[in-house]
């Protein structure tokens, strides 16, 4: 950045305690914090996620105490939306930094496993900091009822942090309280150190200027219109708060002037009166929300507004948010806000001045009320002064309503206000009324004409349903990219319905027996909004939160739950990732230019104007894979996938795919530059996007997928009379939408360039031999001069195999061209839309079967969405046609499996690829035969359950046999499993339960699935190494990739287990014993870490290993004596050994007893869920889910538990939140954390139980263990199960009958919509049967 000659002074801040010092000239006020933190100190403890303030990952304390009133302000903020600009001043604190403060905190992450892949992991130590040290010093779990809104977890499943959570507080559960507490652990979370925050200098920030941008921070409101004055000649000037905005809308672009208004003193602070409250215009939503609290203890009024507040945007975004801010995004720019309505409907009235006047006395303060501020013709640069809102008295009755994607964290589809107030002499006459939607249009709207309706007529049975329908034909809805009219229609008849019902309640002396709904409709529906801190959470594995498990005396084994060797790292944020890579002051960052178009040919790239940007470097398009037999293709498997960049004169194969990469000297000044970056195209066509459209289209790829057993041809005629005397049938279609992996650490690499043509390439990858190979092709070097890195990964879940390769190979191409080191990462947009997610399905079936509900025969046709290449989404039509019978016995099936190529990213394996909708196929299959019967669904299961004779089906490709039909592994544990988990879920009195509550019940309905899942899972052949020092430590080394799995913690219990066991009896402490950083030097040709073999198949490998260097030190240990520790004796045979020059490393092999390269097992598990919806938004809450696991003898119960969890909330959110939608053009549209929702902790279910199976063993697996990674997953169908036999309830007392299916995801919007709701159902009669 170069020298500005205006800017003086310096930045001033503290980071960890540790005083940060820069001159104004040597920062750049464009930069958020987390990038100047990373990028110029070094701070790698912060992570970047998603770069848009969207998941909590990079979550900071800030404190600082005011210079006169000596009062310390705290809270935690967002540093990758925070400008650096507003940090002067500020002490700020990241996980690393809190460890001094709150060791037990850190402690109890290590010991309860609340890290896996550990990305989000400092984010969530600060949001507990925060939550715990200000919830004061009764620290109760319904305390901290919805506090962990903003930090978003991929592989825990949440428990277990939440589990870290409870265990201070003094109502915690009797497994998470210390048994042996030692003098930290004493000390209560609100009196953990909390040191005086450095004093800093008092003086205002400076002026901070760089080539384009300007960043100005006036004390005062004269000060500010000056400034304002002086730019406004020059060009835009925007004024920012705390920048929170940019979660909603792009970053602002250049060229502009920014005025920030965070320390006008006029605009500070919330003034209470005995008449109103004045909140100034730098005031935060978090603020308003403290002094609401207090006002609720006096007026009940104030906590429906309260509990409204909380739903807006996340903790980390209310305490920087202003409510100023939001109001000023609603008038300028449409912001959906949940502040305006809420706002508008209380009444409250706007102070605002002109900037525009000519003079600061001009600028005289203007009172408007809220309504004619948005919407009239208010100053175009009109400045928030205060807002006015109007003590209300025990007369007024106000509510409040919002349905979202999901229910914290997630703008709203629709959201409505309601204020009213009664006459004291009549009951039911409405004296004063306000109703204000929101959310649906530009700008929230006044019901006026309803409003008078209800002021003529009164609230009378009769006025409710024609208000209602009033209200709905008033109010206008605007275009949305996922959501009708009719459902957000629907959403504002249901509030005002909630509302007038609520009213009669409270005065009509014949009161209905609807009880009053929560002040938000995000909550009507949740038996305890709490985050489930006060939920029932059960697991195998309760450990002392303060017992850190003996690595020296004890030594580490396997079956034990030994907690991960780098969980401290991960914690305090100190575990580096691959973009933490350090890079020398040469090295060079990678910004994509994408395609804009799915299909169309590439004219020309124009990076002119890029090139002129200070600071960039270079382009790299196709034409710089021409030399040197350089080769622009992504290849795994012999096949070519797809090229890594559009050729120039090629076709774009998806929206999305990279064209071009910028090279500058930073990552910020690169994508900047990306945007001017002007790209020619040509025969733009029209895409095909869905599976109609390629079907049309003749799109067939290539192979075809069978799955045959028995032979279905005698019930050719059963299906074409749908049913015989003996045999019915019944028809339906399964429709399984798409998944993002969603992982926390963006897709990464890192190339540098070496002597001799060399290229070390850092990357993020599940598949480091695809990397290898593909980077060797693209720069034409043979492999042995090409080596690839990695330590572990935040994160994978299949979107690493292959996506992974495409970012590597650009990397190694650019840093090759450039003769500099090369970071490239794509923003999480462009990651998103490059890597494709889960493939849709559909599939048709017919099935026959008998009055008990046994199958006799299906017959059922698949057809797949595989993207613009069907290389890799060929897995996901392979195994729907292997896996269709999951837990069941299908005697006789026909399946066919076609597959189809659209113009979308080409789709990659996501968790447990092909099993889930296969397991949805089958489950709603025998859900549909238990409704036609109306039987009990889990005596239908029951009836089909296999048995341990049963074999698997035979698939074919192409009419070719393929894998012929095995025996199951047994002991089959299906039965015992569906009986165990129906025991422990009292499956009997919840049936009758939840009858009984949907009989009385019209607007809520509550539904119950039950399923058994079957995941076959694979074992390959692997190797392993184990060096031994001369000193006693041991370095593995094995092919697998630490994503968060407890890969490396499973190999060093089996090398510490084997080698102490064989030589003393006794294993080794882990401390002696550590897990290398994976590299191709060492470890060529690694098979891929996926599908839940890895930790198996290497612990196989490991333990051969270790068995052979054991052999080999067996002749110098000293068996006459057996005194001393373990680890001394270890030693003292590494120095005998050593000194007759015995070779210390040992190879270890495996492969499966079969001799074949692969083998495959089977899993099994039994699922139950209830759930419960709301008729009249469509939201949901999961009341209980109950996964009983058999994962064979658990090497690692702490890890394996926290594995299944993990996949049970991942496949909770492809089966609720986690829609993925692609427009006509084939853009995807959910391709940031504004729309994509990823279930968070309040999303869990409130009652939640993993077990995994007692008593089990697999004599074919390591040490009689399975895997955990992936066949979890399958059980979170019972969700959407119970989900959709709400909906059959609902659709019944709608006068709809039969069966009915969804697609997934059941989303609020279709969970609504298909519950048959009209508005002339909406009576006071109606809601007497009860809400």
């Amino acid at each position: 950045m170069p020298a500005c000659m205006e800017a003086a002074g310096a930045l001033a801040f503290t980071l960890d305690g540790q005083k940060v010092v820069v001159k104004a000239a040597d920062v750049d006020p464009s930069l958020p914090l987390a990038s100047f933190l990373r990028s110029h100190l070094g701070c790698h403890n912060v992570k970047v996620a998603c770069g848009e303030g969207g998941c909590g990952a990079c979550t900071v304390l800030l404190e600082r105490q005011d210079p006169s009133t000596k009062a310390i302000e705290r809270h935690t903020a967002l540093s990758c939306i925070k400008p650096l600009p507003s940090v002067h001043g500020w002490n700020v604190t990241t996980a690393k930094g809190l460890k001094d403060r709150s060791g037990a905190l850190h402690k109890r992450m290590e010991t309860l496993n609340a890290a896996q892949c550990g990305y989000c992991t400092p984010g969530f130590v600060v949001s507990l900091y925060d939550t715990l040290t200000s919830a004061g010093g009764d620290l109760t779990t319904d305390r901290l009822k919805g506090e962990l809104d903003g930090n978003l977890c991929r592989c825990t499943g949440y428990r277990s942090i939440l589990d870290v959570c409870k265990s201070f507080c003094t109502d915690a559960p009797a497994h998470l309280r210390p048994t042996t507490p030692d003098i930290e652990d004493a000390i209560p979370p609100c009196k953990w150190p909390t040191p005086v925050p450095q004093p800093l200098p008092s003086t205002p920030p400076p002026l901070l200027k760089n080539a384009s941008l300007t960043w100005h921070t006036p004390s005062s409101l004269a000060e500010l219109h000056s400034i304002f004055r002086s730019l406004r000649q020059d060009g835009k000037v925007r004024l920012v708060g705390h920048n929170t905005s940019v979660c909603w809308q792009e970053k602002a672009k250049e060229e502009e002037c920014v005025i920030s208004l965070e320390r006008v003193e006029e605009l500070a602070g919330i003034h209470v009166t005995e008449r109103a409250i004045r909140v100034g215009g730098q005031a935060t939503i978090s603020e308003l929300i403290s002094v609401i609290d207090k006002e609720a203890t006096k007026t009940a009024t104030y906590a429906a507004l309260s509990a409204h507040l909380r739903h807006t945007g996340s903790k980390q975004l209310r305490n920087e948010g202003t409510v100023a801010g939001n109001l000023m995004l609603v008038k300028t720019m449409a912001f959906p806000s949940d502040i305006a309505p809420l706002l508008l409907a209380w009444g409250c009235r706007i102070e605002y001045i002109d900037l525009d006047a000519p003079t600061p006395s001009a600028a005289q303060t203007q009172m408007v009320d809220l309504e004619a501020f948005l919407v009239a013709d208010a100053p175009k640069m009109a400045l928030i002064v205060a807002i006015v809102l109007d003590k209300q008295n025990e007369g007024a009755f106000f509510r409040s309503y919002r349905t979202a994607m999901r229910k914290h964290y997630a703008h709203a589809t629709a959201n409505a206000a309601f204020w009213c107030e009664f006459s004291p002499s009549s009951s039911g006459v409405v004296s004063a009324v306000r109703l204000v939607a929101g959310a649906v249009s530009d700008r929230p709207q006044r019901a006026r004409q309803t409003e008078a309706f209800l002021l003529e007529q009164g609230l009378t049975n009769k006025t409710v349903t024609r208000a209602i329908e009033m209200l709905t034909e008033e109010v206008t809805i605007g275009a949305s990219s996922h959501d009708s009219e009719s459902y957000r229609k629907s959403l504002l008849a249901g509030y005002l319905y909630r509302f007038l019902l609520e009213c009669i309640n409270r005065h009509d002396n014949t009161r209905t027996s609807t009880p009053s709904p929560s002040s938000t409709s995000t909550h009507s529906t949740t038996t305890a909004d709490t985050g489930h801190l006060n939920g029932t959470t059960h697991t195998d594995t309760d450990t002392d939160p303060d017992t850190d498990i003996d690595r020296e005396g004890g030594g580490a084994r396997i079956w034990q739950p030994l907690a991960k060797p780098d969980n401290e790292r991960l914690v305090t944020g100190d575990a580096k990732y691959t973009g933490d890579v350090a890079m020398d002051k040469r090295a060079l960052y990678g910004a994509y230019v994408t395609s804009e178009h799915a299909k169309a040919t590439l004219l020309r790239v124009d990076g002119s104007e890029a090139m002129r940007v200070d600071g960039v470097v270079d382009i790299v398009t196709s034409e710089d894979f021409t030399l040197n037999r350089m080769i622009n293709t992504v290849t795994a498997w012999d096949t070519n996938l797809l090229e890594s960049v559009v050729p120039i004169g090629g076709q774009s194969r998806f929206v999305g795919q990279p064209v071009a990469l910028v090279l500058a000297a930073t990552e910020d000044t690169a994508r900047k530059a990306a945007h001017v970056v002007k790209v020619e195209w040509a025969d733009i066509q029209t895409p095909v996007v869905t599976i109609a459209q390629a079907m049309a289209a003749k799109r067939e790829y290539k192979k075809m997928f069978e799955g045959r057993k028995g032979d279905i041809a005698p019930f050719e005629a059963v299906f074409s009379s749908r049913g015989t005397a003996d045999l019915q049938v019944v028809k339906g279609k399964v429709d399984c939408g798409s998944q993002l992996h969603f992982y926390l650490e963006p897709q990464v690499a890192v190339a540098c360039p070496d002597e001799d043509g060399r290229m070390t390439v850092h990357t993020a990858t599940q598949g480091p031999q695809y990397v290898h190979e593909n980077v060797a092709l693209a720069l034409g070097l043979p492999q042995h001069k090409v080596d690839v890195r990695l330590r572990r990964l935040g994160g994978g879940f299949g979107g690493k195999s292959t996506g992974s390769v495409p970012v590597a190979i650009m990397a190694a191409v650019a840093a090759r061209k450039a003769g500099r080191p090369v970071h490239v990462s794509p923003t999480r947009h462009q990651d998103a839309a490059m890597t494709g997610g889960r493939e849709e399905i559909e599939l048709d079936y017919e099935a026959a079967f008998d009055r008990s509900g046994r199958i006799h025969a299906i017959r059922a046709s698949v057809h797949v969405n595989c993207g613009c290449a069907g290389n890799l989404a060929y897995m996901c039509g392979k195994y729907i046609a292997e896996f269709l019978e999951q837990a069941y016995e299908l005697q006789n099936f026909y399946l066919l499996s076609k597959l189809w190529i659209t113009d979308l990213p080409m789709r990659m394996p996501v968790r447990a690829p092909g099993g889930l909708p296969a397991a949805l196929a089958i489950e709603t299959i025998l859900d549909h035969i238990a409704s036609s019967l109306s039987l009990d669904q889990a005596d239908v299961r029951r009836a089909n359950h296999l048995t341990e004779t049963s074999l698997t089906s035979a698939m074919y490709v192409n009419g070719e046999m393929a894998a012929a039909p095995r025996q199951l592994t047994v002991p089959v544990q299906i039965a015992r499993i569906h009986d165990e988990v129906c025991a422990s879920s009292e499956w009997g009195r919840r049936v009758a339960e939840v009858a009984a509550f949907n009989k009385a019940h019209r607007w809520r309905k509550r539904g119950l699935g039950l399923m058994g899942l079957r995941f076959p899972r694979p074992l390959f052949a692997s190797n392993a190494v184990i060096n031994v020092h001369v000193d006693g430590t041991v370095l593995l080394h094995h092919e697998g990739v630490e994503m968060g799995q407890g890969l490396h913690v499973k190999v060093i219990q089996v090398a510490c287990d084997t080698l102490g066991t064989r030589l003393f009896g006794y294993p080794l402490p882990a401390s002696l014993v550590r897990s290398a950083d994976f590299a191709t030097e060492f470890m060529p040709n690694p098979w891929l870490t996926a599908a839940s073999s890895t930790s198996e198949r290497m612990c196989f490998a490991m333990q051969d290993a270790a068995n052979r260097m054991a052999e080999k030190l067996m002749p110098f240990v000293n068996q006459e004596s057996a005194d001393g520790q373990v680890a001394e004796r270890w030693k003292e045979v590494i120095l005998a050994a050593n000194g007759a020059k015995v070779n210390l490393q040992q190879q270890g092999e495996w492969r499966p007893s079969s001799g074949n390269v692969i083998d495959f097992y089977d899993t099994y598990g039994g699922t139950v869920a209830e759930v419960e919806i709301d008729v009249l938004t469509g939201e949901h809450s999961v009341r209980a889910f109950h996964m009983s696991y058999d994962c064979g003898k658990s090497i690692n119960p702490l890890v394996d538990i926290g594995q299944a969890e993990g996949a049970a909330i991942m496949g909770q959110g492809f089966c609720t939140s986690e829609q993925v939608t692609w427009d006509a053009t084939g853009r995807l549209i959910n391709d940031g954390t504004w729309m994509y929702k990823p279930p968070l902790a309040p999303d869990m279910p409130t009652d939640f139980r993993v077990h995994l199976l007692d008593n089990s063993a697999f004599p074919g697996g390591f040490a009689s263990s399975k895997a955990t990674g992936e066949p979890p997953l399958l059980g979170s169908v019972s969700i959407f199960l119970a989900i959709q036999q709400a909906i059959r309830s609902a659709r019944s007392d709608a006068g709809e009958e039969g069966f009915f299916t969804l697609s997934t995801p059941a989303t609020c919007a279709k969970i609504q919509q298909s519950c048959g709701t009209k508005i002339e159902d909406m009576t006071v009669e109606a809601a007497k049967r009860g809400e």
